[in-house]
């Protein structure tokens, strides 16, 4: 069963031959580059999600100041309003004043 010619080869063989060594390194090497490979892509997705992040949080920020502008503007206006109405209520009182005199 053993004969060079029957395409069979004796695994214990390889066991005496010093083999399992560089291939047990080899497989190390391969898995840690693999997990290597697969971090580096991970650091890099999260990377780019925070650029992104960080762009949106900076549109965001933009938007609220000009909310925050336009509101203060709208105060201005209402104020001015306020103030005008005040104004022409003081007047009316004044005329009804006058006209029940």
């Amino acid at each position: 069963m053993n004969a060079p010619d029957s395409g069979q080869f004796d695994v214990r063989k390889l066991r005496g031959s010093g083999i399992w060594l560089p291939l047990s390194v080899l497989t190390a090497v391969v898995l840690t580059a693999v997990a290597w490979g697969t971090n580096v892509n991970r650091l890099s997705t999260l990377e780019q999600q925070q650029v992104e992040d960080h762009k949106d949080r900076a549109r965001m920020e933009e938007h609220i100041e000009n909310d925050d502008r336009e509101i203060a503007v709208l105060k201005d206006r209402l104020l001015l309003i306020i103030e005008q109405l005040r104004d022409v209520n003081s007047k009316l009182d004044r005329a009804e004043e006058e006209r029940r005199k």
